[in-house]
């Protein structure tokens, strides 16, 4: 009885070893219990390195689809894994071991209907182009290898049903935002990754992240729109930059000792952020000039330790500091909250109720030298201010969003404002900046919808980017005589700005300066050489302009959507873009003094989607090249495009019907 008893024990051991073998088999060994699907249900086509086959196509209906690894004694080794978007009966599918990439199609804007709950990839997948996945909602497992080098954007964009996923290192830090919109609610960042790049979690469902003690960086707007209430930094994160954790839902962050480097809206859109806690000394505040007018939804407030360097108290860049080895109150002066600086005194706060204020010239026997960052900033009951006669500088945000701020006076001591300094102050109407300003940052006037006269200095040594952009009601300002640079947006977006007189001694308009204007003709003066990126585009009113013969460089889009019918470019002229002209309906020709110029495409660039971004030729315009006779360089690439004819010919009647 004890044998028969011994020999059922040992079945029931086996049996059971049998059973847990079952459970843990690997997906590779899955396969081998399926056929192969025939390969006359799929289109595929040779690679153009003559490597091996590209699977383009499936046509049969099969729950489960296992692609031959050979066919035709060719290893596949590319899959177009947007061409199962739509397939309704597809429950599974086994990508076989030797596939490298994982290729996608244009997607369009129709949502996918496929079925499909499981795909099993191989060990040897280095490639995973961007939206891969996009639409498959009824995906719920799928294994992503070590192997993968490279993964484009959004892979896994409206996979509700995949909540989980092993994601190796190529996920991250690659610029290809790969996790952008997917519903995956924990992720386990893997050792070795340093950065967590642009938008790389971007309307991602997380709720909890892993970061590893590798991290370096945070990136713009990593874990923008993701629903996490909690996070660890690791100590030995460096950088955290703009917008980093917009629209979170963090009460608490603790800013390790190792970071050096700190967006000032890096926590910008976080109404529930209370408080930042830095356990070191302070970072440098960084500010972003497209973002410069972009403020909190709330002060949290600053913790420190009292012996922390860096830092300034009561305020730290416009927030309120707290210490947390010490009650010691901020300082106050009458309606002003103030601290001491190396010259004098930073007025960095206001308590009283608005109207017309009067800031003084001096705190306890020193000059008021300085406005700090955000002192004023959103005080919407203020309607004008005079400024202290000792007042060197304005600071960042210092007055921004002050709605009823109607007059401003600057005075003749004051060197720098700050960027933003007075953004969104809706009822101004006048700007006069007095002599003697060296620094003007950043949007320091932008969106103010209400500034009809502007009188700029000269003398001014570093000017900000977009200083008056947005400004829709300036129609008509002389730059000063000492400008070379017409500084980057300068004008965008001024809607009414139909006329503007270049100083003699510019050399550069730069980027997006005039864009977005109702500018119809200008005169650009002899000696300018570079007119920027983006500089005229969407100025649809402009229709002639006079090119001098210094010109030597045509930005990217700069005269896109503009009216221009004729541009006469010098001999001495080097380089523009491919789409330096993109959308310009009316333009009928471009006549070429000198030889060739370089012409800079970009179609080899990936837009972080795992597509390209083809310059090579622009949109929508239909235009005639004219060159010399004896021109050289007018052959292959960009000018087998165009239509060439010689200068002095006879041109035929235009046949050209313009939209």
């Amino acid at each position: 009885m004890k044998k028969i008893l011994s020999i059922l024990l040992v079945f029931t051991m086996l049996f059971a070893l049998c059973a847990c073998k079952n459970e843990t088999v690997d997906e590779s060994s899955q396969i081998e219990s399926y056929p192969e699907t025939p390969a006359n249900d799929f289109q595929y086509t040779e690679l153009k390195d003559g490597s091996g086959l590209s699977v383009e196509y499936y046509y049969g209906g099969d729950e489960v689809v296992v692609i031959p690894a050979v066919i035709e004694g060719k290893q596949v080794k590319d899959v177009r894994i947007s061409s199962f978007r739509y397939n309704e009966k597809l429950k599974t599918l086994y990508i076989p071991e030797g596939v490298t990439t994982l290729s996608v199609w244009l997607i369009d804007d129709q949502a996918a209907t496929t079925t499909v709950e499981k795909i099993v990839l191989p060990s040897t997948l280095k490639t995973i182009d961007g939206s891969a996945f996009k639409g498959f909602a009824h995906l719920r497992e799928i294994n992503l290898p070590d192997s993968l080098e490279k993964v484009g954007g959004s892979i896994f964009e409206g996979c509700v049903s995949l909540t989980s996923t092993y994601l190796p290192a190529a996920c991250f830090g690659k610029g290809y935002a790969s996790l952008c919109g997917c519903f995956i609610e924990n992720v386990v960042v893997p050792e070795g990754v340093t950065k967590l790049d642009y938008i790389e979690f971007s309307n991602a469902a997380i709720k909890n992240i892993t970061l590893p003690s590798t991290l370096k960086e945070i990136g713009f707007a990593a874990f923008c729109n993701c629903p996490i209430e909690e996070i660890t930094l690791p100590e030995g994160l460096e950088i955290i930059d703009e917008r980093a954790f917009y629209g979170t839902k963090l009460k608490e962050v603790i800013i390790p000792a190792s970071v050096k480097s700190l967006s000032d809206i890096a926590f910008n859109g976080v109404p529930t952020l209370e408080k930042l806690v830095f356990l070191g000394d302070a970072p440098q505040f960084h500010t972003d000039w497209e973002n410069a007018f972009n403020e909190p939804d709330r002060f949290y407030e600053i913790h420190i330790s009292k012996s922390a360097k860096g830092f300034s108290f009561p305020r730290w860049n416009g927030f309120p500091v707290r210490y947390t080895d010490s009650s010691e109150m901020p300082k106050t002066s009458g309606d002003f909250e103030y601290f001491e600086n190396e010259k004098g005194i930073t007025v960095s706060g206001y308590l009283g109720n608005g109207g017309d204020i009067v800031i003084p010239e001096s705190i306890n026997g020193r000059a008021v030298t300085e406005i700090g960052i955000r002192a004023f900033g959103g005080n919407e009951i203020i309607k004008s201010v005079k400024f202290p006669a000792t007042l060197e500088k304005i600071g960042n945000r210092a007055f921004m969003n002050c709605g009823g701020m109607e007059k401003l006076e600057l005075p003749s001591t004051l060197k720098e404002i700050g960027s933003a300094a007075f953004a969104s102050c809706y009822a101004l109407t006048e700007v006069i900046i007095p002599q003697g300003v060296e620094t003007i940052g950043n949007d320091a006037f932008a969106f103010n919808d209400g500034i009809i006269k502007v009188v700029l200095p000269e003398g001014v040594k570093n000017w900000g980017a977009h200083v008056f952009q947005n400004c829709n009601l300036i129609s008509d300002v002389t730059l000063p005589s000492d400008m070379t640079v017409l500084p980057d947006g300068m004008f965008f977006a001024n809607y009414s700005l139909t006329q503007l007189t270049l100083p003699e001694g510019l050399v550069e308009i730069g980027k997006s300066a005039l864009r977005s204007t109702k500018i119809e003709s200008l005169t650009l003066p002899e000696g300018l050489k570079i007119i920027g990126d983006y500089a005229f585009e969407g100025t649809p009113k402009l229709k002639s302009i006079n090119i001098p013969e210094s010109l030597e460089y045509i930005g990217e889009e700069a005269f896109e959507s503009t009216s221009i019918t004729e541009l006469t470019l010098p001999a001495g002229f080097k380089t523009f873009w491919g789409w330096s002209f993109n959308c310009c309906y009316k333009l009928e020709k471009i006549i070429f003094l000198g030889d060739a110029p370089e012409v800079k495409i970009t179609s080899d660039e990936d837009d972080g989607y795992g597509y390209s971004i083809d310059y090579s030729f622009p949109n929508n315009t239909d235009f005639t090249v004219y060159i010399n006779p004896e021109a050289n360089g007018f052959e292959g690439g960009f000018w087998d495009e165009c239509e060439i004819a010689i200068i002095g010919e006879v041109e035929e009647e235009s046949e050209k019907t313009w939209e």
